[in-house]
């Protein structure tokens, strides 16, 4: 069976874009004194990215669809974020930050913080000032 291509080209060029840009935060991170690789964790990366966005306006609909569409509040969206940061919060030994080194996951710390610095909606929630490391732009 003959693959056929759905994308136009100038979706295809913004999703490259748009992956580059990730691939290099990612590369930017750095654990037991060394970079991480955005490229061997791109595509976890991209499924992180996009698992937060899609569960963020899931909680909104279901919020509203069972709260006579009422939004969440503020603190129940930042617990939202909370609890995701939560699901990865661990501690790990230098050795085991080294091994995660050739792991296609990026490690716990940069799953949360390398998603959420992204997001327009944790910015808004927490109020991080545009340009911090946290709204970068």
């Amino acid at each position: 069976r003959e693959r056929k291509e759905w994308w136009t080209p100038s979706v295809m060029e913004e999703f490259k874009r748009k992956t580059r840009c990730i691939g290099d935060l990612y590369s930017g991170f750095r654990i037991a004194h060394e970079d991480l690789s955005g490229n061997l964790t791109l595509g976890e990366n991209i499924a992180d990215f996009g698992g937060v966005k899609i569960s963020h306006a899931a909680y909104v609909r279901w919020h509203k669809e069972h709260h006579n569409s009422t939004p969440p509040s503020e603190d129940q969206l930042r617990l939202f974020f909370v609890s995701y940061g939560q699901l990865w919060c661990d501690k790990e030994r230098y050795r085991t930050q080294k091994l995660s080194l050739s792991d296609e996951h990026s490690p716990s710390p940069f799953r949360v913080n390398g998603v959420v610095s992204q997001n327009a909606d944790f910015a808004e929630m927490f109020r991080c000032p545009v340009g911090s490391p946290m709204n970068p732009q």
